[in-house]
């Protein structure tokens, strides 16, 4: 496997970037905006409302996942 192929950076250059869940595009649950499935998916992890806003607000997918490993995780 070369450094093209490589998944976990996020740049649009890669080729396979697109699949990191670092990659910028905008999804919609429950009809709120998430800036990627790296702020999705950290979000979801709690069943605190105030929480997951906190996350779905977050800057940049780095700054989602440091505060997802701050909250309670559902059961």
């Amino acid at each position: 496997m070369s450094n093209k192929d490589v998944i976990d950076d996020f740049s649009p250059r890669l080729k396979h970037g697109f699949l990191s869940n670092f990659y910028p595009c905008t999804i919609y649950i429950d009809k709120k905006p998430f800036s990627s499935v790296e702020h999705a998916y950290q979000a979801h992890k709690t069943l605190d409302e105030s929480a997951r806003d906190l996350i779905r607000k977050a800057k940049t997918p780095q700054e989602a996942k440091k505060s997802g490993r701050c909250v309670q995780l559902r059961p």
